[in-house]
């Protein structure tokens, strides 16, 4: 008799991709799915009811294709939960319909995974590219990221191919079904409930941001909802000094007034965190450190996995 969570699932891998109207890239992106699948993994595609040939795409497909659901949902992160319902796999990897997977990324991350029970959602990271610029993401060492919510706007991450322990839903709970920024909402999720997220810099995703990108097409809600994050979880004065940030940079002109941020920091420290600590940081900012001290000070070290390669 199978006694403990993971021992009654059946698969290792859910991978769930939610999709609308997206037929010129689907059928490329299934090409790649295909050879993602280890011999026990899943495909679940929630589809929004979609009116361009996806079904007919889908019927092309459905030797690899395990479950596939088209109606009418709310936004992704509906059919996100959806996704989550049907899964039978250890872990859970949310997909994207027009971004390319690597094969031995995902290796790599169910070897993190096995390997650290303890952790609870792993964010991988990747390439991304728009109007012909690429770059890496990738955490630095020493990074904060995960520590707390407030760690998801003081880094650069993104939550494409982010791997789940799905037994680590019954603390976080669905979804936000309504949400736009789905990744950092169900982030912000899991980290405010306590459950432990991690980076790893290995290379999973290729990700090119086209103007259908929700973070393009549908800017201001997804703007709104980003802040909606942050006012939830945050501080008052981290909520409104990142929409300071967000200001400065539609308004070039606004960088000027930089110079009435510092003393305002300075108060916010010594109200939150009290008169050493801004001492501490105060003299950090001065005396120039050498690079044992440096090294020394790096926050929370062991918040960074790295398998020794970004390739």
């Amino acid at each position: 008799m199978k006694t403990d969570f993971d021992s009654n699932l059946a698969r290792r891998i859910s991978f769930v991709l939610t999709t609308k109207n997206r037929a010129p890239y689907l059928e490329k992106a299934l090409q790649n799915f295909k050879e993602l699948l280890g011999e026990n993994d899943e495909l679940i595609i929630v589809d929004c009811n979609s009116t361009d040939g996806t079904r007919e795409i889908i019927r092309r497909n459905l030797d690899f294709i395990n479950i596939f659901i088209s109606e009418e949902d709310e936004g992704q992160g509906h059919a996100f939960n959806k996704g989550l319902f049907f899964s039978n796999g250890k872990y859970i990897c949310l997909l994207t319909d027009d971004d390319i997977f690597f094969q031995k990324a995902i290796e790599k991350a169910v070897k993190i995974m096995d390997t650290n029970p303890d952790i609870d959602v792993l964010i991988p990271g990747g390439m991304k590219e728009r109007n012909g610029k690429k770059w890496y993401v990738y955490m630095p060492v020493g990074s904060d990221f995960g520590k707390n919510v407030k760690s998801l706007y003081t880094n650069s991450w993104c939550g494409i191919g982010i791997f789940i322990r799905t037994n680590s839903i019954a603390k976080a709970g669905l979804s936000d079904p309504r949400s736009v920024a789905l990744d950092n909402s169900y982030i912000a999720q899991f980290i405010s409930k306590g459950l432990n997220v991690k980076f790893a810099r290995i290379n999973m995703y290729y990700h090119r941001i086209y103007e259908h990108s929700s973070t393009v097409a549908k800017f201001n809600a997804w703007e709104e909802d980003y802040l909606g994050i942050i006012k939830k979880y945050c501080s008052r004065s981290f909520y409104y000094r990142y929409r300071w940030w967000l200001l400065k940079r539609k308004i070039t002109w606004l960088k000027y007034f930089q110079f009435i941020e510092i003393p305002l920091r300075f108060i916010e420290i010594l109200f939150n965190e009290g008169p050493v600590i801004l001492f501490k940081k105060i003299k950090r900012r001065i005396i120039v450190l050498d690079d044992q001290e440096k090294n020394n000070n790096l926050i929370d070290k062991a918040s960074v996995i790295w398998d020794g390669t970004i390739n």
